[in-house]
């Protein structure tokens, strides 16, 4: 916890959010929620949506517009808010470079975005049309130019928000996975 409160100086002294899973997972099995998705409760917001269109909440009820999992900023010199996980098993998460810019205009119910896989894994950005420009001139570069992820090594920490795209890999054999989540302080629905 040091080490991520190091990368969030601001995060000291206040409430933040901590999972600990530790079991067994048996072969080709999650431990954690499969498939693709991210951690921003859209649904939630679409039912808030349906509540205030009825005219069953007052004003003063309305929530938030909208509702963030750890307050997220990333620019060069700055990470604040957001989350950190890491586990002990190799390979058993997978975690894409990218923030979703408006995830509710895209994400199905609990967070999934399963349905842009292709588009993350598979459609070319711009880096890799660069990169297979500098192919077709002799230069390696990326293959095939899709969206950049990191299936995570055992025990490494990483941090991302509420927006980017993750999902937990099956194992191949029967483990005993730890898993650790550090949600920063700004969180409005848990």
């Amino acid at each position: 916890m040091e080490l991520c409160l190091m990368h969030c100086p601001k995060e000291f002294g206040k409430v933040g959010y901590l999972t600990i899973d530790e079991r067994w997972v048996e072969p080709g099995d999650t431990q954690r929620r499969p498939g693709l998705h991210i951690e921003a409760h859209c649904d939630v917001l679409a039912e808030d949506a349906e509540v205030r269109s009825s005219g069953d909440a007052s004003p003063d009820d309305a929530p938030p517009a909208r509702r963030i999992w750890g307050k997220r900023r990333r620019d060069i010199l700055t990470i604040e808010g957001g989350h950190f996980l890491a586990s002990n098993v190799s390979a058993s998460c997978r975690v894409c470079d990218c923030v979703l810019r408006d995830p509710c205009s895209v994400v199905g119910p609990h967070g999934s975005v399963e349905h842009l896989r292709s588009l993350l894994f598979d459609a070319p950005t711009d880096a890799g049309r660069r990169a297979a420009r500098r192919k077709d001139d002799g230069d390696s570069g990326d293959e095939h130019g899709a969206s950049s992820r990191k299936t995570l090594a055992a025990h490494e920490l990483v941090w991302m928000t509420d927006r980017t795209p993750h999902e937990a890999l099956p194992t191949r054999k029967r483990v005993f996975r730890q898993f650790f989540r550090l949600v920063t302080s700004n969180v409005t629905v848990w």
